[in-house]
């Protein structure tokens, strides 16, 4: 199997260049994105085979963690990060299955 090292930038165009998908993140969520990706892969040691739709399910993105707690009936940031994985980023945050 062939593996190809993307930059953020890369990243972001790979991401952008699937017009069906384009729209699911804004850019400041698709740099959390990478950088979570980029941070999973340093510490084990795996590659990561990019797959967008795999992106789109494992991420959503929010407004702000009220939202987030809303959308799953939470009352508290803990309950949120007891069930999911957290990112907060400027302008928003993501949760990741």
């Amino acid at each position: 199997m062939l593996y190809l090292e993307y930059n953020e930038t890369q990243f972001m165009d790979y991401f952008q260049s699937w017009e069906s998908r384009r729209d699911s993140f804004s850019y400041e969520a698709l740099k959390a994105i990478y950088q979570d990706l980029v941070e999973y892969s340093d510490s084990t040691g795996e590659d990561i085979e990019i797959c967008v739709i795999s992106i789109c399910c494992r991420y959503t993105e929010y407004d702000n963690i009220k939202d987030a707690l809303e959308c799953f009936d939470y009352n508290t940031r803990e309950e949120l990060e007891d069930n999911f994985q957290v990112i907060e980023f400027e302008g928003g945050v993501l949760t990741a299955e």
